[in-house]
């Protein structure tokens, strides 16, 4: 799994760390993953996810 440049997907580390928790959910419910992989950890199939840029993780403002 290549997981470089991956904190340059996200706002920042907090960011990141919730969508990826947040998508893990998700396909642990039963979600197909957007990518094709051996993975069989949530976690795994989400960071790769983030990785390949299926997943867009947008800043959010708090006002």
């Amino acid at each position: 799994m290549q997981l470089d440049g991956l904190f340059d997907k996200a706002p920042n580390r907090y960011q990141l760390s919730i969508a990826i928790s947040q998508r893990a959910l998700q396909i642990q419910q039963g979600s197909r993953p957007l990518v094709e992989t051996k993975e069989k950890n949530p976690i795994a199939i989400a960071l790769e996810e983030v990785s390949q840029g299926k997943i867009v993780i947008k800043s959010t403002a708090i006002a």
